[in-house]
């Protein structure tokens, strides 16, 4: 098994290696991506079942501190906790809120 980083697949996947046909000495082998949850490096809230994470999305969007927060709270709504959805989605609002006055104030 091997972890390789690839940007546009959800973050960290786990290739792991099936024997796939074995016949005296030729053996094949399939080589398959799977995600792997690990809570600190590649939380299933924001990667599992998605071709981009949040964080990869910021990055490359170039937001600050509060437009990054609204994306990143939009993203996890409903799958964190889905009790919470509408606080991670007025979490969201304060930081577009946020950013709308502090423009204003330029």
């Amino acid at each position: 098994m091997s972890f390789e980083p690839e940007f546009g697949d959800g973050g960290w996947s786990q290739y792991v290696e099936y024997v796939k046909q074995q016949e005296g000495t030729v053996m094949t082998v399939e080589r398959k991506k799977e995600f792997v949850n690990d809570p600190i490096n590649n939380p299933s809230h924001y990667a599992e079942g998605r071709k981009y994470e949040p964080i990869h999305v910021i990055r490359d969007w170039n937001l600050n501190f509060s437009l990054g927060n609204a994306v990143k709270y939009i993203s996890r709504a409903g799958r964190k906790d889905p009790t919470k959805t509408i606080e991670d989605l007025k979490k969201a609002i304060f930081y577009i809120q946020n950013e709308i006055s502090a423009l204003e104030e330029k």
